[in-house]
């Protein structure tokens, strides 16, 4: 069942309670001041509770109703809107993947990679059957929060847990990926583009994006834990995944 159309995409109302219990199975607590506890365990140490607060933003001056209004609804930008497209069709696969990641190697709100055609196949095929999973962000040894992660056709969004948890048609992307498949047939490559809001840094944006496409595409035994994750989410362990640094 399809939720409230947001930034270009449907928000799908996803099962919350299992992916709460999924995310929190093997945690420990630890106690963290300012956070909620969540099932006894304690946030931003242990992944079964998850803070009240949004994590700090990494630019100020920061105004999250201003973001908001600037993203909704957010239209997906095609890949004319960005790209020269009558170059790009004269350019070899590696000069198109040499401009595209050189481009967004200078945004301070976007960050990119490219797939093949097969890699591409691959993940839209995985990412229907499995569209959700976690993945934490880690901001210190003892510390992390943990975003949600719903692909939909070229489309995915990851947004805090919580937020998710409490109303899922206003929960912010912090993070919202589009692959591009004007030259897939074409030249054999897919262009991947995600922006992502200030509560991230750049560098946790390109992990993310990365750890995404790791578990989807790149790495199968990985793939196994997003299966897990979907298809029995009560054997799915969050700690044993991810093997996060917590006491």
């Amino acid at each position: 069942m399809l939720g409230v159309v947001r930034h270009g995409v449907a928000f799908r109302r996803g099962p919350v309670g299992a992916v709460l219990a999924a995310v929190g199975r093997g945690s420990r607590s630890m106690q963290v001041a300012g956070c909620r506890s969540l099932g006894g365990v304690q946030p931003w140490g242990a992944a079964r509770g998850f803070c009240t607060d949004k994590p700090p933003t990494t630019r100020v001056p920061f105004d999250e109703e201003k973001i908001k209004q600037q993203m909704q609804p957010l239209i997906p930008k095609q890949l004319k809107d960005l790209v020269k497209m009558e170059l790009f069709k004269d350019m070899s696969k590696e000069d198109i993947e040499q401009v595209w990641e050189g481009y967004h190697e200078t945004r301070k709100d976007s960050t990119s990679t490219v797939l093949s055609s097969a890699e591409w196949e691959k993940l839209k095929s995985r990412t229907k059957l499995c569209p959700l999973f976690v993945h934490p962000v880690v901001k210190s040894d003892t510390q992390f929060y943990v975003l949600l992660s719903q692909w939909n056709d070229n489309h995915n969004l990851m947004t805090f847990l919580e937020d998710y948890q409490k109303d899922p048609k206003n929960a912010l992307p912090y993070l919202y990926t589009v692959a591009y498949t004007d030259f897939a047939e074409e030249k054999d490559v897919v262009l991947v583009r995600a922006e992502f809001l200030p509560y991230l840094t750049k560098e946790e944006a390109k992990h993310l994006l990365a750890e995404s496409l790791k578990f989807y595409v790149h790495d199968d035994a990985s793939f196994e834990h997003v299966s897990t994750f979907n298809l029995n989410s009560p054997a799915f362990d969050f700690n044993a995944v991810f093997k996060l640094p917590v006491n």
